[in-house]
């Protein structure tokens, strides 16, 4: 097993969560596009459900032409915002909130801080962007990860 069980738990419940508050349809890559693409087929062929992710990943467009305005009004955007006020802290790139590892609860920052590492789970949402727009860190304090392949998903359908 390549995570434990609670790490997947945690970020499943992460995942629904955030995705039944946007707005719009998103990209989901990674670990748990994998898992929601093959886990039907893989559990009917090994008898046990596919492994799923620790994090979660989140693909946007973003066209280049977009000015400071319609950028704060983009799906990105409104996506960081809705992070913001569910309690994911900013961390370089990343978005995460922090468990206990026994207890399975929400960390606060003062508690964690408290709390010994190896009984500490953060669980991380990353936002990506096909390009990588020159109003980011103006905007909203960071530069995302890029993933120009991206622009295919969107553009190219």
């Amino acid at each position: 097993m390549l995570y434990q069980n609670y790490e997947t738990e945690i970020s499943l419940g992460n995942l629904n969560e955030i995705t039944n508050i946007l707005d719009q349809p998103q990209c989901l890559l990674g670990g748990w596009a994998v898992y929601l693409t093959i886990n039907s087929d893989f559990k009917k062929t090994h008898g046990r459900e596919y492994q799923g992710s620790r994090d979660i990943d989140l693909g946007f467009h973003i066209d280049k032409n977009l000015n400071e305005c319609s950028l704060r009004e983009s799906q990105f955007f409104r996506t960081v915002n809705i992070l913001d006020r569910s309690g994911f802290e900013l961390i370089s790139q990343r978005f995460s909130k922090c468990y206990h590892t026994e207890t399975r609860k929400l960390l606060d920052v003062e508690t964690a801080k408290k709390t010994p590492q190896a009984f500490m789970f953060y669980h991380f949402i990353d936002p990506i962007v096909d390009y990588q727009h020159s109003l980011f860190e103006q905007i909203c304090g960071f530069a995302p990860i890029d993933e120009p392949l991206l622009t295919e998903v969107f553009v190219n359908k």
